[in-house]
């Protein structure tokens, strides 16, 4: 039995539901619309995130369960567990977050980002956010989905733009998230559809491979990590520049200011080392 195999066994026995599903509802916060993703990894090990806002410390307090438990499980099963530390939970009935549009449902239309035949939805309602995609019609609009078009179809995000930055010999930052990409403002910055569990390492490796100055700014979290291994496999990665555990591009740019951002993103330049 994994660490994953384990976890997932646990949220069972407390009823974190779906059952069996990869998103469940939360052990840290009354959770009516599911928002606990649980991702496994190729060694065993885990990640959890709350998209509410709730921290892996907490969610593995309200678990009763330490750190390690991400990385190798105990020697007794999730139910012997359970009932050793007295784990009860009490989850609510589980609320629909899809009936209607998300305007009906109280979400706000948070961001738009362009993908050229597609565009991506990003609505935000408190901590929860819902991502839409829509395909651009030839005659004008969009229609919800993606019809017709496969997520590794998709261009880089604002491709034409680092297009004109490889041929200047600007630095391009490959980050993880479209958000990451908007908030980097006066920087080329670039990533792909489909997030940390879908790199679209063709698509990168025929835009960017090659250039000198692609430095990655990874997430720092399990999936992160685990992304920027495959960019690396790749040749993808040659210069990185780490934010802090728990951080994302954004964080880091946030954090260092304009200045000393810039000269973090010349040093991952010119060394073959990790920023810190």
């Amino acid at each position: 039995m994994t660490a994953y195999t384990w976890m997932t066994g646990l949220l069972d026995v407390v009823g974190s539901g779906p059952a069996g599903g990869t998103v469940r509802q939360c052990p840290a916060h009354r959770d009516e619309i599911p928002s606990l993703s649980v991702r496994g990894f190729p060694d065993g090990s885990l990640s959890l995130k709350c998209f509410a806002g709730c921290t892996t410390a907490d969610i593995l307090t309200a678990l009763r369960c330490s750190r390690d438990r991400l990385r190798a499980p105990p020697p007794v099963s999730p139910d012997r567990y359970a009932a050793m530390v007295g784990l009860r939970l009490d989850f609510p009935p589980i609320r629909s977050r899809r009936a209607g549009s998300p305007a009906s449902r109280g979400f706000r239309l948070d961001a738009v980002h362009d993908y050229g035949p597609a565009v991506l939805e990003r609505w935000r309602h408190g901590p929860y956010k819902e991502l839409i995609w829509e395909t651009v019609l030839p005659a004008g609009g969009r229609r919800p989905g993606l019809h017709g078009i496969a997520i590794a179809q998709l261009p880089l995000y604002r491709e034409s733009e680092v297009r004109m930055a490889l041929a200047a010999g600007e630095p391009v930052l490959l980050v993880e998230s479209e958000s990451s990409v908007d908030a980097l403002r006066g920087w080329y910055a670039t990533t792909w559809a489909g997030g940390a569990a879908s790199v679209n390492v063709d698509r990168l490796a025929r835009v960017l491979a090659g250039h000198p100055s692609l430095v990655v700014i990874p997430d720092h979290d399990p999936a992160g990590l685990a992304c920027l291994a495959r960019l690396r496999s790749a040749g993808l990665a040659r210069h990185v520049l780490m934010p802090a555990p728990g951080h994302d591009a954004r964080d880091l740019y946030h954090g260092l200011g304009r200045d000393r951002f810039a000269d973090a993103v010349r040093r991952a330049c010119t060394g073959h080392r990790e920023a810190a």
